[in-house]
């Protein structure tokens, strides 16, 4: 039997992290963390207005998306004195970033493990994923053991926030403001609870933080953070 191609180093085993689909037939896929996430926090988006013969001024429309990527391990079984070929688990991470055949979307993934915002209503796409230089190839040069970057980003429904910035332009509070040369402040922000979430997760998603929490709470007159329901309507600060 050829002899296991070794590199001199092997990546070291950490804790566990699951992509399940949230919407889709596709089997779930449980991988090696190794080190830690690494988290892109949302930017806060400001758009400048024009005013005809008037300066104009900053409208303030949103947070980004939250994304965050990591590296895992695929390893092989042991058999005898080799690890077996890890194609067909990889293949079942890259159908959830392209699913077979291609056409339909991609699902949405829930994520459980050691990762930044995690909320248990929260839901990711796989952006992209990239193996590195195979570990450990077996006798027949198949790989069995190799890692890969997955990088997600958070996925926010369309209809989560009901501000917009184009009814907010035409309203009339907006032209008043323009004939007095101010801006006039937008509608108000809402968002509606769903099941599985929690303050903590929705100021991670909405507000760029999870420690903003209490800002919620007390524009909605909650006293106990767990005593929110599905089907509320919070107001966002």
């Amino acid at each position: 039997m050829a002899a296991v191609e070794r590199r001199e180093r092997t990546p070291q085993r950490l804790t566990s992290v699951t992509l399940a689909p949230a919407d889709s037939p596709l089997a779930p896929v449980t991988v090696e963390l190794i080190g830690a996430a690494r988290l892109s926090p949302p930017n806060s988006t400001w758009d400048e207005v024009a005013r005809p013969r008037r300066q104009s001024y900053l409208e303030w429309t949103g947070y980004g998306i939250q994304r965050q990527s990591f590296t895992c391990l695929f390893a092989g079984e042991l058999r005898g004195d080799e690890l077996a070929d890890i194609t067909a688990e990889t293949v079942k991470l890259h159908h959830l970033a392209i699913p077979p055949g291609a056409r339909t979307p991609p699902p949405l993934v829930r994520l459980s493990g050691p990762l930044y915002g995690i909320g248990p209503g929260d839901l990711w796409v796989i952006e992209s994923i990239t193996p590195g230089a195979p570990w450990r190839r077996d006798s027949d040069g198949r790989v069995c053991l190799n890692t890969y970057e997955v990088a997600l980003a958070q996925h926010v429904a369309h209809d989560v926030i009901t501000n917009s910035t184009k009814a907010a332009a035409t309203s009339p509070a907006r032209e008043a403001a323009d004939r007095q040369g101010a801006p006039a402040p937008g509608p108000a922000r809402t968002y509606t609870v769903v099941a599985g979430d929690t303050l903590s997760g929705i100021a991670a998603r909405l507000l760029g933080a999870a420690s903003r929490w209490p800002d919620i709470a007390n524009l909605n007159g909650v006293r106990d953070p767990r005593s929110i329901r599905p089907g509320q309507v919070l107001k966002l600060p």
